[in-house]
């Protein structure tokens, strides 16, 4: 598979006209950056790959600006996690990446576990080139597939296990679409709020008849 260039920024530039998603993570507010660890007010995204960072950088998707996102060393084929400020039951990953010029040298993989949480394992998927490289590309030649990790309630973080080869360079992963699990309402807060109100009326007469 083509190897990528150390510069995110450059990397990119071909990540077009790729999908978009309708409840994408805002990451602009990051844009640009490289840090092991950076944060929007959804997530937190981080690696503690040696010499590796987050990077993070602009693209147009659909006539709209976009980020996308890997950890980027060398190459985007390093480990890095996703936690969540609130659990979320609708998780998705979009990846995209390039085709190679060879089919004989399709070995990018990625491992996805989902985590709730008190970090109990929830499952796992896997995303390889098969399963990107069976999409239909943009006008740009870029593939991309949607990791749906929807099956999987109350995710907290997620963990990224790549096992891309450095002449692979590794996918690119970006549109992260998460939203905030809804807190239920206890079925009993109708009844405390009568019974508080209860007792503060009958204090009330207690006090008029004293």
């Amino acid at each position: 598979m083509i190897a990528r260039t150390s510069l995110f920024s450059v990397a990119v530039l071909g990540l077009g006209a790729l999908g978009a998603n309708a409840a994408v993570v805002d990451l602009s507010p990051v844009s640009g950056m490289l840090a092991p660890s950076l944060s929007v007010p959804e997530l937190t995204i981080s690696t503690t790959a040696s010499g590796a960072n987050i990077g993070v950088a602009q693209t147009v998707i659909d006539g709209q600006s976009q980020e996308i996102f890997c950890a980027i060393g060398e190459f985007c084929n390093n480990d890095f996690t996703i936690d969540f400020t609130q659990p979320s039951d609708t998780v998705s990953i979009m990846v995209g990446d390039i085709q190679p010029p060879s089919p004989t040298n399709l070995t990018d993989l990625v491992t996805i576990s989902a985590f709730d949480i008190f970090d109990i394992l929830l499952g796992s998927i896997s995303v390889t080139t098969a399963d990107v490289f069976g999409t239909t590309p943009d006008t740009n030649g870029i593939y991309s597939f949607m990791a749906d990790l929807s099956a999987f309630s109350g995710v907290s973080r997620l963990e990224f296990d790549d096992e891309s080869s450095s002449e692979s360079g590794g996918f690119f992963y970006f549109a992260v679409d998460a939203s905030p699990t809804p807190i239920p309402l206890p079925a009993t807060l109708p009844l405390i709020v009568l019974g508080l109100g209860g007792l503060g009326l009958l204090r009330l007469r207690r006090r008029k008849s004293t």
